[in-house]
């Protein structure tokens, strides 16, 4: 039992084990994780598709040997920590006896700020929910966090023949969240840009030097986009903020992030009444016309200029034609038809189309992660456990 407990308590497993850990996530770095299976089968093709597959390298962080590996380094850890800990004292009292005994105390730190971590991570993994959610500028959304989506309900309800014996875990109530997107401030600005080479032989030319490349103008390069927020709890306002990009809101370990933006209008097709409605990017048909049409970005919001000015840009976009299925090479290619300003008639094929009721909506991503405050303070502990034994406080003593 002693050479269970020694092996177990080894540095060297654990180095061993940080090691495995390492060369799995960089795997899991250099494989694309979570795509669809034609994305997949395109790359790797579809040998090697089924051969990564099953190693589980496409959703490495949630195969079962990760996760064993995960948890034999928290019991080495544990076991660590343990043989570091029986029979001394752990708590300190005087200032001194940190300064003397810092390789010691800053060991303690590392060991619990580690088995932290992996405590933090487990909250993550049995109660983690995430998703995407898009809401229009003045209109409600909801979001559930339902706890029968996760990971620790799935485990509650094991069963060995007709018992649960795992039922006192069944997790959380549910929480339903209300969302208002009170404004979507979009901005753009004059940017010169570089047209780099698209094939693989212009790349390397590139790299090698010999070849140039030309610079283009691009007059709405996207600057920023903002979404003011209002999250509602039991129908109260809990909390307002305008998130960006790398600037999200948080509350009660729900975080909602800005992750895209979302374009409708409508078409006016001639006086006859009749109107289209049409998602920026999608394909649509439009009574009268042959073939199908899409839309390109609609422009709207603050261009910032070259000369420094800002401009309220009028809305507007670009109209395509799409080509017919099995067009190849040229023919193959949406075509341009012209550009759509709103309240500005486009004839089109001796049909006029007008732009109108443009509205723009905010793509937000959101997570639920009630195990981050625990790994920030885990990281906090691992913090001061390498402060203590890097500067040695007020150096040696």
């Amino acid at each position: 039992m002693a050479k269970i407990l020694k092996a177990l308590s080894s540095i060297k497993l654990t180095f061993l084990l940080f090691g495995l850990l390492i060369l799995a996530i960089g795997l899991g770095t250099l494989f694309p994780q979570q795509g669809t299976p034609e994305e997949l089968i395109k790359t790797f093709g579809k040998a090697g598709y089924e051969r990564f597959k099953a190693l589980g390298l496409f959703d490495l962080y949630h195969t079962w040997w990760f996760m064993l590996l995960g948890f034999a380094l928290f019991v080495n850890l544990s076991f660590c920590a343990w043989e570091r800990l029986k029979g001394r004292q752990v708590l300190v009292y005087s200032w001194n006896e940190l300064k003397r005994q810092r390789l010691r105390y800053s060991s303690i730190a590392f060991h619990m700020g580690f088995i932290l971590c992996f405590i933090g991570l487990l909250i993550s993994f049995l109660l983690a929910q995430e998703g995407e959610v898009t809401v229009y500028t003045g209109k409600q959304a909801q979001i559930s966090i339902k706890g029968e989506d996760t990971k620790l309900a799935k485990l509650a309800s094991w069963k060995i023949g007709s018992l649960e014996p795992l039922a006192f875990l069944k997790p959380m109530r549910n929480m339903v969240l209300g969302l208002r997107l009170e404004r979507f401030e979009t901005e753009y600005e004059w940017h010169q840009g570089v047209k780099y080479p698209r094939s693989v032989k212009g790349k390397l030319a590139l790299a090698m030097g010999p070849m140039t490349v030309d610079k283009e103008a691009d007059p709405y390069f996207p600057r920023d986009w903002r979404s003011t927020l209002a999250l509602y709890n039991d129908g109260k306002l809990v909390k307002r903020k305008t998130i960006e990009v790398n600037d999200p809101v948080h509350y009660r370990s729900i975080t909602f992030y800005q992750a895209s933006h979302e374009q409708k209008l409508d078409l006016l097709i001639g006086e006859t009444g009749k109107r289209v409605a049409v998602l920026s990017g999608e394909p649509f048909e439009v009574p009268g016309l042959p073939g199908k049409f899409k839309t390109g970005t609609v422009y709207l919001g603050i261009l910032y200029k070259r000369d420094k000015t800002r401009e309220e840009l009028t809305p507007r976009t670009t109209l395509f034609s799409l080509p017919k299925e099995g067009e190849k090479g040229d023919l193959g290619r949406p075509e341009k038809l012209g550009e759509l300003v709103e309240g500005r008639p486009l004839k089109i094929q001796g049909l006029t189309l007008t732009m109108a009721n443009v509205q723009e909506g905010s793509g937000l991503s959101y997570r639920y992660d009630p195990g981050v405050p625990v790994l920030w303070v885990a990281t906090s502990i691992i913090l001061v456990g390498m402060t203590i034994r890097v500067y040695g406080l007020l150096g040696k003593g």
